[in-house]
């Protein structure tokens, strides 16, 4: 049986170490390390935006080296000087074309012919418009997280989030509670002939499903919870829009694959429904020839019920085989594996 207070406890911790996560994100929100991909290309962040792609060599500094040095740069200015509007120069270093951000005088980083990227077909000058903006974004960002009505907006917004994720939290635990409660005053009303006598033996699986179930809505309430906190700060919004997207894109694959799969999964479905019901009537069949209504040639009352049980199975065994091509997923690796391991138990 689960038991409230320990699901209380539960949630109580889960919800405080998604705090924690959330305030160390915001702390170290000033820039992300640089990303490092195989072709050498290094990108630069701040408060987890992606401001701009280096991709090659200037004055001997490498494209890592170049994003440490406009971190430090970027990291050096102060309240007054973000806001201030940031400035565009030319520059070239020997042949090779170049522009410089500034802001007040203080550069920030340059952008070189040779960091375009040769797919997107822009232009030196949209490039650096570009990293302009997304500088002036981040740069906005930590402006208005130093804004007291913008962290108490934010504060008070998460704190009214954490009120309804706790209700949200509690109703789930009571609701799972009462469910298995009442399978199981259905299971001990069960008398010994019952059908559900089998399920005594099985109380300890409920209980198991019932946490697992139980586990995953927690889980569920607590993404969507870090998502809105996360999205009400100006430093730490980029997180919670790649969170919700992601949460999105995922509903969209399971939505799309369930879908795509309905044709086959109904396919197979008919097939094991026609096949239970050749199934019964095959029963039925045994069950007159046991009681000496039918008479067939071999077939012995004796061996009836043995004989019964090996044309069941030869029929199940033709229906499934039948049905696994249009079962989703069956041409998997993973599934193959799991029928060889299920047809090695069964023998």
């Amino acid at each position: 049986m689960i038991v409230a207070p320990a699901s209380l406890k539960l949630s109580v911790a889960l919800s405080f170490c998604l705090l924690a996560c959330c305030l160390f994100l915001a702390g170290a929100a000033g820039v992300v390390a640089a990303e490092q991909p195989a072709t050498g290309e290094a990108v630069l962040y701040h408060n987890f935006r992606p401001i701009v792609t280096f991709r090659a060599n200037v004055l001997g500094a490498t494209p890592a080296a170049r994003v440490r040095k406009s971190e430090q740069r970027i990291n050096q200015l102060t309240p007054a000087q973000m806001v201030l509007p940031i400035e565009l120069s030319d520059l070239s270093v020997g042949s090779v074309r170049g522009i410089t951000l500034d802001i007040d005088g203080n550069l920030l980083f340059g952008i070189a012919e040779t960091d375009l990227d040769p797919q997107e077909r822009i232009t030196l000058e949209q490039a650096a418009e570009r990293a302009r903006e997304n500088i002036a974004e981040a740069l906005r960002a930590d402006a208005e997280q130093r804004r007291p009505q913008v962290l108490l907006k934010g504060a008070g917004l998460s704190a009214a989030a954490t009120v309804v994720a706790f209700a949200l939290l509690w109703l789930i635990a009571r609701a799972t509670g009462l469910l298995v409660r009442h399978v199981q005053r259905l299971i001990e009303k069960g008398d010994a002939g019952s059908r559900l006598r089998w399920a005594r033996h099985g109380w300890l699986l409920v209980q198991r499903v019932s946490q697992l179930f139980l586990g995953v809505l927690w889980l569920s309430v607590a993404y969507l919870w870090l998502t809105y906190v996360l999205a009400r700060f100006p430093l730490t919004q980029p997180l919670g829009d790649r969170l919700g997207n992601f949460l999105l894109e995922l509903l969209e694959d399971i939505g799309s694959s369930f879908i795509g799969a309905m044709p086959g999964l109904t396919t197979a479905v008919v097939i094991l429904f026609m096949t239970k019901a050749a199934n019964d009537a095959i029963g039925n069949f045994f069950k007159a020839a046991k009681a000496g209504r039918v008479h067939a040639p071999g077939l012995h009352a004796d061996t009836v019920s043995a004989t019964h049980r090996l044309v069941t199975v030869m029929v199940w065994g033709l229906g499934i085989a039948i049905a696994y091509p249009f079962i989703p997923m069956s041409n998997s690796d993973a599934f193959k594996g799991l029928s060889v391991m299920l047809g090695f138990m069964f023998t």
